[in-house]
């Protein structure tokens, strides 16, 4: 039986959670000068300055339908592994590390939206929490990633 670890975060008062292999570190925001883009959309939150390169962050409240927070200094910054490079994603909090038997983990339910099914992989519980488990690759588009100024 396979088993998966998942790194669990919290976006607006919501707990999410990716396979933990894609995450390359945990930053605490008020560590860095988030530097806004000038005239970008609501999709990236700004970029930082990591030991030289710089890393993108993108806003995960316009993917998951959650009203657009400000950052705040207890604001944390999971990196994440794509393409050839890291993103960073805002979140409230990281909650936890988990593991599941892939057998546990229920699908994305049947009345999903499209749209939204392409953002979750499934739905994880524990005791009374569920976990709503992100499709990491789907939640930056080819043309996101395309789209931004330098390479990640």
């Amino acid at each position: 039986m396979a088993r998966i670890q998942l790194l669990v975060f919290e976006v607006g008062n919501r707990e999410f959670a990716i396979d933990a292999e894609s995450a390359n570190g945990i930053l605490r925001a008020k560590k860095f000068t988030i530097q806004k883009l000038p005239g970008n959309d609501q999709r990236i939150d700004g970029m930082i300055n990591l030991r030289g390169k710089i890393i993108y962050l993108f806003n995960l409240c316009s993917k998951l339908d959650i009203p657009h927070r400000e950052i705040s200094p207890e604001s944390k910054i999971v990196l994440v592994q794509v393409s050839e490079g890291s993103v960073g994603f805002i979140v409230d909090e990281v909650n936890d590390i988990v593991r599941f038997d892939t057998d546990e983990i229920e699908p994305a339910p049947f009345f999903v939206s499209a749209k939204d099914a392409q953002y979750i992989s499934g739905v994880g519980k524990i005791d009374e929490r569920l976990l709503v488990i992100l499709k990491l690759d789907h939640l930056l588009s080819v043309e996101e990633l395309e789209s931004l100024p330098e390479s990640v």
